[in-house]
């Protein structure tokens, strides 16, 4: 077999002080590079002025990892992330022989197309130190872009990365892993490097929207929060604003779990808030109402109805039914 360059690309990290189905919650856009015609267009990142060919909707390299092309953002993570990043890219990506794999001094992931001894090509996922050959799906032949991701969770506890084929999650093609661990400590993403005969016509990079937390780690859904916690600690999570902060306490000022408060819309800081609950449909045969509870994540918070001598308890908010008689009803909401 022709011994070629390998084409690669590798995630770089490092130590931070800061602390899948992956990227299934709300993601922000952090950094991108795209190309049309011969225009490079850079968003949120810089690269480092190696010497790369641009034309015809794509950046055409060959070096190899002693000089990659680095992509570096710009900006730190968006104060809104969790922690779960994903790298998305489209590229031609050029199989070589695994016996001369390589990675750039930092990489913590990597994503290349290999050819083994016995003539096999197949897709590699770079982590914890080693190559690993990926299965779920086939590289397209020599010279046909692939359209790939790498999903990283830095999450303490988490810390690992997984490999994507469009929409498809790659697993280990011996044992089946699709989570692979990236060393211990390692909490950001500070570069993305490019090196090999090959293409790039886009790169991006997008972080999961953090919504609750618990401890010093951030979460993308409150499920996940809660999930984390246990059900002895989840009074302890909180939610995250759209700014990223999170509260100095779990308990709202109006007295409620303030992760209720978020999921619900309530003004956390309103001592007279109340689940604002709005008919929609009036069912004289039945003699009821059903009620508009507004939930963002439906699965988390539980509601107990009482008319003061009896309650019923619901779990889903669009079942809750209050009977069309003089009286006063009282909704009260936790965490399920």
């Amino acid at each position: 077999m022709k011994v070629r360059k390998m084409f690669g690309l590798t995630v770089c990290a490092a130590v931070s002080v800061v602390a899948f189905n992956a990227m299934a919650n709300t993601t922000t856009n952090w950094f991108g590079a795209s190309v049309s015609g011969s225009a490079l267009t850079l968003t949120a990142v810089t690269t480092n002025g190696v010497d790369v060919t641009v034309a015809d909707g794509k950046i055409t390299l060959d070096n190899d990892s002693s000089s990659p092309l680095v992509f570096t953002p710009s900006v730190s993570a968006p104060a809104t992330s969790d922690g779960v990043v994903k790298i998305s890219a489209s590229a031609v990506l050029t199989p070589s022989s695994t016996n001369s794999f390589a990675v750039t001094e930092g990489a913590k992931a990597g994503f290349a197309v290999g050819v083994d001894d016995s003539n096999n090509t197949n897709y590699y996922g770079f982590a914890n130190g080693a190559w690993t050959k990926l299965a779920g799906s086939n590289p397209p032949a020599e010279g046909v872009e692939t359209s790939f991701g790498l999903v990283m969770d830095y999450r303490t506890g988490k810390r690992n990365v997984q490999f994507y084929v469009g929409d498809t999650l790659l697993s280990a093609a011996v044992g089946g892993a699709t989570s692979f661990p990236i060393a211990s400590g390692t909490d950001n993403l500070v570069a993305i490097d490019a090196f090999g005969s090959g293409s790039i016509s886009s790169i991006s990079s997008g972080c999961e929207v953090a919504v609750a937390s618990y401890g010093d780690v951030k979460y993308g859904s409150v499920a996940e929060a809660i999930a984390a916690a246990g059900s002895e600690h989840k009074a302890d999570v909180k939610p995250v604003d759209g700014s990223g902060n999170v509260p100095a306490s779990a308990t709202a000022a109006n007295g409620l779990p303030a992760v209720v408060c978020s999921v619900l819309g309530i003004a956390a800081n309103d001592v007279s808030a109340q689940v604002k609950a709005t008919p929609v449909d009036n069912d004289v045969d039945q003699s009821y109402i059903t009620l508009a509870i507004p939930v963002s994540e439906p699965g988390v918070v539980k509601f107990t109805v009482s008319d003061g001598k009896t309650s019923d308890e619901y779990t889903n908010a669009s079942a809750i039914k209050i009977p069309l008689t003089t009286g006063v009803y009282t909704i009260t909401p936790a965490l399920q």
